[in-house]
């Protein structure tokens, strides 16, 4: 209830003034969130007045990395979600890349990158970048990076390899 409470806010929000870019992340993630469910879910949710769409909501967020002003990194942040679950990585890549030239001490979104990096074939670009970060001053995140390594092995159909960083 919260959530589409806040959804019809930021629709008001959005009716007075256009061109307040912020209140389209709350829209835009909405929007896809209703998009991607089920036909069958997606039909009953329309019954009840919950529309939304995947373009629609992919476009809003994009509105908010353009033109937001409080809100731009947030929608980078679930672009990039969305990004790769529709299996468009190349569009993943040009936002993470700007995320880790920002923030380059983050290990986390060095993960994402070189996640993506796998998704899109580029194996061994993935490889270097998972083994710099198992080198990293970052340990906490040692199991966690060793677990990515071996989705982006997988995905690179190196089953064997990828078995030893899961154990």
């Amino acid at each position: 209830r919260d959530g589409l409470k806040s959804v019809k806010l930021h629709q008001k929000v959005v009716e007075l003034r256009p061109d307040y870019y912020d209140a389209y992340l709350t829209l835009g993630t909405y929007h896809y969130v209703v998009g991607a469910v089920p036909l069958g879910f997606r039909l009953i949710a329309n019954m009840a007045g919950i529309w939304g769409g995947k373009k629609k909501g992919i476009a809003e967020l994009e509105l908010v990395v353009a033109k937001g002003t409080f809100n731009r990194e947030d929608a980078r942040t679930v672009l990039i979600a969305i990004y790769r679950n529709e299996n468009t990585p190349g569009k993943a890549l040009g936002e993470l890349e700007r995320f880790v030239a920002r923030y380059p001490g983050n290990a986390l979104l060095r993960m994402e990158l070189a996640l993506t990096l796998a998704q899109m074939g580029r194996g061994a670009e993935a490889e270097a970048m998972f083994e710099a970060l198992l080198r990293g001053a970052d340990q906490r995140l040692a199991d966690l990076t060793s677990y990515q390594y071996g989705e982006a092995l997988a995905m690179g159909r190196q089953f064997g390899r990828a078995a030893t960083r899961f154990a």
